[in-house]
């Protein structure tokens, strides 16, 4: 049988090391990283040109709406513009990192829809079933926490301070969280397409340990509308993502 001192030293050993355990798990007003999981990251690269897109597009919406945690990305590509529609949100810089992820998916060459979770899972934009099983199974990203300042009506300033490793890169998307065309030609002719979480600026600086700071241009078209930053880290070599997070940009 244990005696009183034994059994004291047991309980305070076991105190400190509940203790240990839950510091380092509890967010703290110094130490806001590392301590939150359960986001995930869709980035959904369409176009507006493309027949196969708008299922995509409303399968994102839909899981936008029920997931608060599940951060969706629609980069509009530029290689649909020449077949009979231009679409207003494509850049080129969209197609080109569609075309780095072909390369660390070893694809032969890049397609509409196309979702990648997270930077590691990579399928057909409108397969709901896949998507929903690749969600349940990895929404498992660190909470990375931004700041955004106004600089001047087209410009903000965000910064993160999440300790990243040197292999990391951070990007900062600018986001219009709801958007509507009415596609004129193309193979969307006479359609009105809806979309949500439009990147309509993206940079893509390499991460430092302690404070970053990232200067992002507004479009003038919309300045004035209710914008989003979705701020997330990924590794250089292999694309997959680390940690996200994102935030409301304060009204100009």
């Amino acid at each position: 049988m244990l005696n009183e001192s034994k059994v004291f030293k047991w309980l305070l050993t076991l105190y400190v090391f509940a203790s240990c355990y839950g510091r380092g798990e509890r967010k703290t007003e110094n130490n806001k990283m590392e301590t939150e999981r359960g986001i995930a990251v869709v980035e959904l690269f369409t176009s507006e040109g493309c027949s196969s897109c708008p299922p995509a597009d409303k399968l994102l919406a839909r899981i936008s709406a029920e997931n608060k945690d599940v951060y969706v990305l629609s980069y509009h590509v530029d290689y649909w513009d020449y077949l009979g529609w231009k679409d207003p949100f494509s850049q080129a810089s969209f197609s080109n990192r569609q075309r780095d992820y072909a390369q660390q998916f070893n694809l032969q060459s890049i397609y509409t829809p196309q979702v990648v979770v997270n930077g590691r899972y990579e399928f057909v934009g409108s397969n709901e079933i896949t998507l929903r099983a690749s969600l349940k199974k990895n929404s498992t990203l660190d909470k990375l926490y931004l700041q955004v300042e106004r600089k001047d009506a087209s410009t903000i300033v965000v910064s993160c301070t999440l300790k990243a490793a040197a292999t990391d890169l951070l990007n900062i998307a600018l986001v219009q969280p709801q958007a509507q065309t009415v596609v004129k030609r193309g193979e969307n002719n006479g359609q009105v397409l809806l979309h949500v979480n439009v990147v309509r600026n993206l940079k893509t600086v390499l991460a430092k340990e302690g404070s970053t700071a990232v200067e992002i241009t507004i479009p003038e078209s919309i300045k004035n509308q209710p914008l989003q930053i979705i701020g997330f880290y990924n590794n250089k070599s292999s694309y997959q993502i680390t940690a996200a997070g994102k935030i409301a940009v304060p009204k100009g």
